[in-house]
C-alpha cells in the first residue's frame, strides 16, 4: 500500500512540474501577443474619442488621436 501512495506521489509530483513548465512556456509566448492586443485596444479607444470629440465639436484638432491611432 505504502508503494501505491509513494508512486501515486511521485507521479502528481512529476505532472505538476510538467503542467508548470508547459504554462511558463505558453505564458512566454503570448506576452508580445498581450502587449500588442493592449496597444490596439488603446488605439482603438483614442481614435473612438477622437471622432466623438469631432462630432460634437466640429474641430479637426479631435481628430489628431485618430490619426495617431492608425
Amino acid at each position: 500500500m505504502g508503494v501505491v501512495v509513494l508512486a501515486a506521489g511521485i507521479g502528481v509530483g512529476t505532472l505538476l512540474n510538467r503542467t508548470d513548465y508547459v504554462t511558463a512556456q505558453l505564458l512566454e509566448q503570448l506576452g508580445p501577443s498581450r502587449v500588442a492586443a493592449y496597444q490596439l485596444q488603446a488605439a482603438l479607444r483614442d481614435q473612438e474619442t477622437a471622432v466623438r470629440g469631432y462630432v460634437i465639436a466640429a474641430d479637426r484638432q479631435f481628430l489628431v488621436p485618430y490619426e495617431d491611432g492608425r
